[in-house]
């Protein structure tokens, strides 16, 4: 069962799980699931637009204990070498087309196509990778951060939880401040508060 309204990475989570298993997945409005959460089912959390919601729903999923399921893609390296190099926790959605050297993601992380992260990447809870994006190695994100298209981290480089980087910035340095990052050249401002 997937947490979700019926956006894009829903639709997208659901045609792959039917071409690779058969199945087909259900969803579920976080309204309606918050009303009635149930061990009835496995799920996983695709609130993606909100992401106090999003935060809600894994806490109501954790206090409740309830069954998360992980979707890797299979020509991502995730599925190569999952038991060996990468740790993926519960609830996580990887596309195909994902490619990960070493590292750990954290409960209910979502990562598109095209994201490349380096030796030792360190995800926390609830990140959002859209895709194209290269993160070189021992970076370290926090948790609930929503990641845009296109963006580059040089390595060492840490970001603090509920960090928001807008499509195409480039990550010279650790954030250690909560707010929405992007490139002044892009955007012809510095920062915006969340």
């Amino acid at each position: 069962m997937a947490i979700s309204y019926d956006t894009q990475t829903y639709g997208q989570l659901r045609k792959f799980i039917h071409a690779d298993e058969g199945i087909d997945l259900a969803r579920i409005a976080p309204e309606d699931f918050f009303k009635n959460p149930t061990t009835d089912y496995q799920y996983i959390n695709l609130v993606v637009k909100d992401f106090d919601q999003r935060k809600n729903v894994s806490a109501v999923l954790d206090q409740h204990v309830l069954d998360r399921f992980t979707y890797i893609g299979e020509d991502s390296t995730a599925s190569r070498f999952h038991a060996n190099n990468i740790n993926v926790g519960q609830g996580c959605m990887l596309f195909p087309g994902v490619w990960i050297y070493t590292g750990s993601l954290g409960n209910d992380v979502i990562v598109h196509s095209l994201v490349k992260m380096a030796e030792n990447v360190q995800v926390g809870n609830g990140c959002f990778f859209s895709g194209s994006t290269t993160i070189a190695g021992n970076c370290k994100i926090g948790n609930w951060c929503f990641l845009g298209n296109n963006l580059f981290f040089i390595d060492h480089v840490e970001i603090c939880d509920d960090v928001k980087l807008l499509p195409g910035t480039n990550l010279r340095k650790s954030i250690t401040e909560p707010g929405t990052y992007y490139n002044p050249h892009t955007y012809k401002v510095e920062k915006i508060l969340i």
